[in-house]
């Protein structure tokens, strides 16, 4: 189980697709209201720090506002 709680590899890329668009979580969750998901704040925050889940539609919101594939947000970023 360990494996999937340290394992938060949404969150994580969330938070690095967010820096290298240089975005605040503020300007994400406008960002994602665009495209018709409503998601707030503090919701990024958590999914960010793993403390909730991503649903799958989340995930492809977060898709779309990035320009990312969905698959991206599923790579193990490993500490340098």
């Amino acid at each position: 189980m360990d494996i999937f709680r340290n394992g938060n590899f949404i969150g994580r890329n969330v938070v690095k697709f967010r820096h290298r668009n240089n975005w605040t979580q503020a300007v994400l969750s406008a960002k994602l209201q665009l495209v018709g998901c409503c998601m707030a704040r503090d919701i990024i925050a958590n999914i960010e720090n793993g403390h909730c889940a991503a649903t799958e539609r989340k995930i492809i919101c977060f898709a779309e506002v990035f320009g990312e594939q969905v698959k991206a947000f599923f790579i193990q970023n490993r500490p340098s």
